[in-house]
């Protein structure tokens, strides 16, 4: 086999090594388990430790409760795996236990909203299955759990070597990579836009320039996907957007009484909004950065696009939030009996319009499965984008990194990126208030 002219020397070597170490990685893992998990369990230990400072700093900077919390509690497990290994192993075993059981909880909770479909229910039913297995044997040799994690690397370093030989244009291959998850550090992927803003923000306070606007060629960007994330708490995670003629297209789960299973599960509410209003409300107001991603689309695409907005149309019906409903029938409405509801304030502060879903897919959001990411994927694929749709925990995250692929690709349509930041004003839209 050989590797495909399109990659550049270092594209290469960006895909060799990781197949490389996962691949050594696992072997070890599978032909000395023993000697390999008492390195493992150190090495975890010792990140552990570092990964409690930042917490620290952060905490103790910001005074947030949360972050002194998250210190302590990998303070703790550092230590743990450090001077007392095999307790260490155990909690390991315990965690990657119940983050497969995790993977296949959303499986199978979206093959019961797709009807049990097999694409669905098949890798639910394989990670439960991985996941109860280490639950039970994990105790009984700890061996077990190095042997589970040696299996993953072995799939991970075939997944790279998938992207290194298998595919005629280097950038397709981020498509096929991602479209079935193998339980990723969710965690880590969907929060790493908020790093990104963190350092956006950080260099434009220093006074150097920032790098996050730029435009590959002189096309005009026709198509928006906007990428929203946080510095704090549940916003980490952010929401997923498009916008086209200055129209913001969104959904969500935006019923809060209907809302069930914790809020992982509501009614599928879509709604579209002055899209430059939106952007600097979610700012301003929600203290959510956002990314924009500019597209080119053709005009056969533009097409699409009409007829895809009135395929939603035609699935949904009118919704009002309750400050709405209040509104119209001419009760008192204020914020500071309605603003615990997102979509109040929304309503409120942007006179964003509503939609339900009353059949079809997305007649059911689901966090960890039908969410604002796939709705996005799935609705822009219909133009011929090509995005990925996962079957696993996305969010986000996960787009973005994939639009930043994009935008290194100069065969791409995603020509434009901007951020968008309410800490730095010049970022912002001039809009009436």
């Amino acid at each position: 086999m050989k590797l495909q002219p399109g990659l550049s020397a270092r594209q290469k070597l960006k895909l060799l090594l990781p197949c490389l170490l996962y691949l050594m990685a696992g072997l070890c893992c599978l032909l000395i388990p023993a000697r390999f998990a008492d390195g493992f369990i150190l090495a975890a230990g010792i990140l552990s430790l570092l990964s409690s400072l930042p917490f620290f700093i952060h905490g103790l900077q910001w005074h947030r409760s949360l972050d002194l919390l998250a210190a302590m509690l990998t303070l703790a497990l550092g230590l743990l795996c450090i001077f007392m290994r095999s307790k260490g192993a155990e909690l390991i075993g315990i965690f990657y236990s119940v983050y497969l059981l995790a993977i296949g909880l959303v499986f199978l909770i979206q093959a019961a909203l797709d009807h049990f479909a097999p694409s669905r229910l098949l890798p639910g039913a394989a990670y439960a299955a991985a996941g109860i297995l280490l639950l039970v044997f994990h105790r009984q040799d700890p061996r077990f759990v190095m042997l589970v994690i040696g299996a993953y690397l072995l799939l991970q370093a075939w997944q790279n070597g998938q992207e290194l030989f298998c595919f005629s244009n280097p950038w397709d291959a981020r498509y096929w990579s991602m479209r079935h998850w193998m339980a990723l550090p969710a965690f880590v992927i969907g929060i790493f836009p908020s790093f990104v803003i963190g350092r956006i923000q950080d260099q434009a306070m220093k006074h150097h320039p920032a790098e996050f606007d730029a435009r590959k060629n002189d096309q005009t960007a026709n198509l928006r996907i906007w990428i929203h994330t946080g510095a704090y708490g549940a916003r980490l995670y952010g929401h997923m957007t498009f916008s086209r003629n200055n129209v913001m297209y969104s959904y969500g789960d935006y019923d809060l009484p209907a809302e069930k299973l914790f809020g992982t599960i509501g009614p599928g509410i879509f709604f579209t909004v002055n899209a430059e209003v939106y952007a600097n409300n979610c700012c301003i107001v929600e203290h959510s950065p956002l990314f924009e991603y500019g597209l080119h689309l053709t005009e056969e695409q533009l097409d699409r696009f009409d007829g895809m907005a009135r395929g939603i149309f035609r699935q949904t019906i009118p919704w009002t939030c309750p400050m709405e409903a209040a509104h119209d029938a001419g009760r008192p409405a204020t914020l500071q009996e309605y603003g615990k509801m997102y979509a109040n304030r929304l309503w409120y502060r942007t006179g964003a319009m509503f939609r339900k879903y009353t059949r079809g897919p997305w007649k059911w959001y689901a966090l960890l499965g039908n969410n604002c990411s796939n709705f996005a994927a799935a609705k822009l694929n219909e133009l011929g984008l090509h995005l990925p749709v996962s079957h696993g925990i996305v969010s986000p995250g996960e787009f973005y990194e994939v639009l930043e692929t994009l935008f290194e690709d100069p065969d791409s349509c995603v020509i434009t990126r901007r951020y968008h930041t309410a800490d730095i004003p010049a970022s912002l839209f001039d809009v009436p208030d």
